[in-house]
């Protein structure tokens, strides 16, 4: 998807974990390993667009195969928040491990703010999209393996991730004890 303003877009990047592996794929424009991800559209939430990646780069399934790491402290808090009322019809989105600010070296001048979310897969049946060269499943020596292209930010967060993901519960995500909790159909969808 091209650049949606010049000097800033908005981003998701997901590392999903499976048995203490992380799931890169190679990007061809960046001529780098890079976590799924993508631009969020103008018309969309992060949570379907860290959907739809996870989906259309992988063949993963969020809340089928793959769930987001959330706290369970974040899933209490949440629940209290929002009663299932509210005339707003709001919902608390899914909590990003992290948020960066990066420079997008290809455009010179332009940054994306990145939502960054921890996942956990129960497969690694995956399928390689027609954007990326090759896509590999890299443990904590991969990751560090000098030979491969990858930005130290993202070594990282793999890293990270692998750590985070593997020690601790991931709550369902999506069927949490919540019913605002987790991702509400997408309306330009349905």
């Amino acid at each position: 998807m091209p650049h949606i303003h010049a000097g800033i877009d908005f981003v998701v990047a997901a590392f999903v974990v499976h048995q203490s592996r992380v799931l890169m794929v190679y990007h061809n424009k960046l001529d780098s390993w890079m976590p799924l991800g993508g631009h969020i559209e103008l018309d969309e939430i992060p949570d379907h667009r860290l959907q739809r990646e996870i989906e259309e780069e992988s063949g993963l399934l969020l809340g089928i195969n793959v769930e987001v790491y959330q706290s369970t402290e974040d899933l209490d808090n949440r629940c209290r928040i929002f009663p299932n009322n509210d005339i707003h019809h709001s919902h608390t989105l899914l909590r990003p491990w992290a948020i960066d600010l990066h420079n997008f070296p290809p455009v010179p001048g332009h940054r994306h703010v990145a939502f960054v979310y921890f996942c956990r897969s129960t497969t690694c049946d995956t399928h390689l999209s027609n954007g990326h060269a090759n896509m590999a499943w890299m443990d904590h020596d991969k990751l560090e393996d000098p030979t491969i292209k990858m930005n130290q930010r993202v070594r990282v967060y793999g890293h990270t991730a692998i750590t985070t993901v593997s020690m601790k519960h991931v709550p369902n995500s999506i069927s949490g004890p919540c019913a605002l909790y987790g991702l509400q159909p997408n309306p330009a969808t349905t």
